[in-house]
């Protein structure tokens, strides 16, 4: 396990721009920019309170390095936090510096939200102390040219009522210019006036997005919703929906959101933002649903449940009941009547429970029978099944106890997780695909994110798709919080049959149209390329006593139809080879 901290990672505003500003002044930028980036892209109310925190910050001069003030402004610009940026250069005024080009930056910046009077500042400041500095010249014709375009803006007085200005023009009226500027200046109210006066709200185009934005800012989300709403009726676009989607979360309508989100998520299948809002709203919908409040069990000895989606995997299956029965409280198993591509398919763990019967006090069965119609598209109905799985932890598991996610071919190591005491964590794991010990060297793929580990609590309150894929992610990333190894990730086990339904059942539809993932005979081939030692670059087989669970390495005989046979016996033989025979690798 890595990392300092197992505290979750914070929500609270206050607490991640105190953390975000902290980094930024000791130099590490590109983290404090993360952390930046993940508060510009909440609500316009967030924003305000950011500012407010920022302004009980800088009551305490010594907190504020001239540094970490030119720095914040620059970082806050570039995400487009105005307000942020705005307060920042307010405070640098007053600080006595000798670099002329912190007293340029600071003066771009100012010009960037709309503050000719600070630029107004900071260029006496720079021509007062760096007269023949060539920033100097440059800076001043900056200035200049912004100060005649803002007169020649003010010198319009336009009429909101009627606009004057030909519709092939809209986009160069400068109107639409100091709308934008005052938006990004945290001036809404101002630049929803300019802007409407310039006929924003009835094209496309960046403008209208600019409208749309202020009007969430002051909070008026319900009139954003209508004109995106507009928006898509007349041109369809992702954003629009995405806004609309918005919208309906911050309402308390999550089946709306998520038919919202699940369009988005079908249109652009790479848009992983639109994927986490999503996740929120599955989640919004199973915790409506549920019938206990929280409760602790107040012991120093948590109790651990196991969570996995089920899709026909039964040697994974039996393999994990086998290592874990004896560590988990319960086994959550969550299987749906329909493929995340909407096909029927049989309930096979339901029609074979009885294979399983050494365990049945240990498993509690989620089926998911349909899908409803808001979970129109393939990602909606991923996270919407996954999220199911507090169904079968409501009333049973308290808020201290540990909720393991993942899916059935991950299986997670027992002894990485018992030393485990945070709030939680994502799941580092070996890749293996087709066979158990065929596994990636020296590849991004080996021991990637996986499942994740949580108090139940963050499971209840905001769904397991949302812990897996945002909360514990954002850990790792803001917090450096992960368990190491923690795992075994047998991806698309089975012959080739069974790759193929896999494959084009599940929510990654960019593989749908790879033949030698879902053309039978193409897989069968792959398949026995790969037993005859034709491995992929990058790829090897494995000693069985290498980096396998227990249970295969005990009685490898009985998972003998999923293991490859390697080209040495030993792991120790193995290393060596790998280390002289670069080629392999």
């Amino acid at each position: 396990m890595n990392g300092s901290s197992h505290a979750l990672v914070p929500t609270d505003v206050a607490d991640r721009l105190r953390w975000a500003l902290s980094a930024i002044d000791e130099g590490n930028l590109s983290r404090g920019e993360e952390a930046l980036r993940s508060l510009a892209r909440l609500s316009g109310t967030t924003r305000v309170a950011i500012v407010n925190f920022f302004e009980g910050y800088a009551e305490d001069p010594e907190s504020l390095s001239w540094k970490l003030l030119i720095r914040t402004a620059l970082i806050s610009i570039r995400l487009d936090l105005l307000e942020l940026a705005e307060r920042a250069l307010e405070h640098l005024v007053e600080r006595p510096i000798e670099l002329a080009n912190v007293y340029s930056d600071a003066l771009t910046c100012s010009l960037r939200c709309a503050r000719l009077d600070l630029a107004a500042n900071f260029l006496d400041k720079l021509s007062t102390k760096f007269p023949d500095d060539p920033l100097t010249h440059a800076r001043t014709g900056d200035y200049r040219f912004a100060r005649q375009r803002l007169a020649e803006i003010v010198a319009l007085e336009p009429d909101a009522s009627d606009p004057d200005v030909p519709e092939a023009d809209a986009e160069k009226d400068p109107r639409i210019d100091l709308g934008h500027a005052l938006a990004r200046g945290g001036r809404s109210a101002e630049a929803i006036e300019w802007l409407i006066a310039a006929g924003a709200a009835d094209r496309g185009g960046e403008s209208f997005w600019w409208l749309a934005d202020a009007f969430e800012a002051l909070g008026q989300r319900d009139v954003s919703a209508r004109l995106c709403r507009r928006l898509f009726e007349r041109e369809p676009s992702t954003k629009a929906m995405e806004k609309i989607g918005d919208f309906h979360l911050a309402e308390g309508s999550p089946q709306a959101a998520v038919r919202s989100y699940g369009y988005c998520s079908y249109q652009d299948m790479h848009d992983v933002e639109v994927r986490r809002k999503l996740a929120s709203a599955t989640g919004r919908v199973w915790r409506d649903r549920l019938s206990y409040p929280g409760w602790l069990r107040g012991s120093d000895r948590p109790r651990y449940f196991d969570c996995f989606m089920f899709n026909g995997e039964f040697d994974l299956l039996a393999l994990r009941l086998a290592a874990l029965s004896n560590h988990v409280e319960k086994f959550i198993v969550v299987e749906a009547a329909k493929t995340f591509t909407g096909q029927p398919k049989p309930l096979m763990f339901k029609e074979n429970m009885h294979l399983f019967a050494d365990y049945a006090d240990k498993i509690v069965y989620v089926p998911v029978e349909d899908f409803p119609t808001y979970c129109e598209h393939p990602w909606a109905k991923d996270f919407y099944q996954r999220d199911a799985m507090v169904m079968g932890l409501d009333g049973i598991a308290a808020d201290d106890d540990y909720v393991v996610i993942a899916d059935a071919d991950e299986l997670w190591n027992w002894e990485v997780v018992k030393v485990f005491n945070g709030e939680l964590a994502t799941m580092r794991m070996r890749l293996a695909k087709h066979f158990l010990n065929y596994q990636p060297i020296g590849t991004g793929w080996a021991n990637r994110d996986t499942a994740a580990i949580t108090r139940y609590r963050h499971v209840r309150e905001n769904g397991a798709s949302a812990v897996r894929f945002n909360l514990s992610r954002l850990q790792r990333k803001l917090r450096g919080v992960w368990l190491d190894d923690a795992g075994w990730h047998f991806h698309a086990m089975g012959d080739e049959r069974f790759i193929q339904y896999k494959f084009l059942s599940y929510a990654h539809r960019e593989h749908h149209n790879k033949p030698e993932l879902v053309v039978e005979d193409r897989v069968r081939a792959r398949l026995d390329r790969i037993r005859a030692g034709g491995y992929e670059r990058g790829w090897v087989a494995t000693p069985v006593a290498h980096s396998l669970p227990p249970e295969v390495t005990r009685d490898p005989s009985a998972f003998q139809h999923l293991l490859l046979k390697p080209e040495v016996d030993s792991a120790s033989d193995w290393i060596r080879r790998l280390v002289y025979d670069r080629s392999r690798v």
